[in-house]
């Protein structure tokens, strides 16, 4: 395969890791799992001159309206759902309940349901781990989950869990711009283009003379 890329003289190219393109030629869990087996992967390409642009797991965006609806397509629309009613059960609590309060009992009841699944999959305790994974989990618990969660229900309890909810769009924004910084990735124009629509969208939404609180979810 690689052979072939190299003699049309591309440079870089998409790996598929799942989904509709399969792992072929990539099978990303044994590539995490053995650090000397992902090294060989990547000289393979390196040898050719090829650069690994992009790895791709995806279906079908048209299955919806020609093949029906799936398992896939069902857990993907719970995903929303879940937080939407997350969110709007965060606006009944939070009179009562302070923003860190309503986060360690979500954080809580989160971790006993994804134990039992855990139990239940026979994945509760991960082998071949690294210290750097452990890392970004505990990163992922701190920031994106105890300190995020209690900022956004703090959010929900000022002004309201639909104005809240609007604020959601800046997560791929700020995906972007932490990759730029940290991860010195290329900053393309159409990437600010959108990053530049999603902003503007929220100050609509949010400019002076929209209703606030309690008055917006009344509404």
């Amino acid at each position: 395969m690689l052979d072939k890329v190299s003699a049309l003289g591309l440079e870089a190219m998409e790996i598929g890791t799942g989904g509709y393109p399969n792992n072929k030629h990539c099978a990303l869990d044994d590539l995490i799992a053995d650090k000397s087996r992902a090294r060989a992967w990547q000289r393979k390409f390196e040898d050719k001159g090829i650069q690994v642009a992009t790895l791709s797991c995806h279906g079908n965006p048209l299955h919806l309206v020609s093949g029906g609806v799936g398992i896939g397509e069902i857990v993907m629309f719970g995903c929303p759902l879940s937080w939407a009613a997350n969110t709007l059960i965060a606006r009944r609590m939070l009179p009562t309940m302070s923003a860190i309060s309503s986060t360690t009992w979500s954080a809580l009841t989160g971790t006993v349901m994804l134990a039992l699944v855990a139990a239940a999959t026979g994945a509760m305790l991960p082998e071949g781990v690294s210290w750097r994974a452990w890392t970004a989990i505990f990163f992922i618990a701190i920031f994106g989950t105890a300190i995020g969660l209690a900022l956004f229900y703090d959010g929900v309890r000022r002004i309201g869990a639909a104005r809240t909810s609007v604020f959601i769009n800046l997560v791929p924004v700020f995906a972007v711009s932490l990759g730029v910084i940290v991860l010195r990735e290329p900053l393309e124009a159409s990437m600010l283009v959108g990053g530049a629509l999603v902003i503007g969208g929220i100050f609509l939404l949010n400019r002076t003379g929209a209703p606030r609180g309690a008055a917006t979810d009344a509404a």
